[in-house]
């Protein structure tokens, strides 16, 4: 199962999913615009680029984010800096849920 299928069975309003940090901050304006973020779940490597970015557009409009990651032991200290809950891949998709709903 993957993330949104996951997030759509927990009840979840699922906007994306989007495969570069250019799109997920555009994708948060025009939500942001329109309705209330009320989490997200950030897959750390968008593209060969991070999540930095994004995860910093969310900090500032105040919607918590999980991390979602397989690169664990490559990316730690940016997972670190971001001080977000993290989800490593391979995932249950409760743990995905969990993650988010303790944010």
């Amino acid at each position: 199962m993957d993330v949104t299928d996951t997030l759509t069975d927990a009840g979840a309003t699922v906007i994306g999913p989007v495969r570069t940090a250019a799109a997920a901050l555009e994708a948060i304006d025009q939500a942001h615009a329109s309705q209330r973020i009320t989490g997200a779940v950030l897959d750390v490597d968008l593209k060969g680029h991070t999540c930095q970015h994004v995860a910093d557009r969310l900090a500032k409009l105040d919607v918590p984010f999980i991390l979602h990651t397989g690169n664990w032991p490559a990316i730690h200290d940016l997972v670190a800096s971001l001080e977000a809950p993290v989800v490593t891949k391979p995932s249950n998709p409760d743990d995905i849920v969990d993650g988010l709903v303790g944010c």
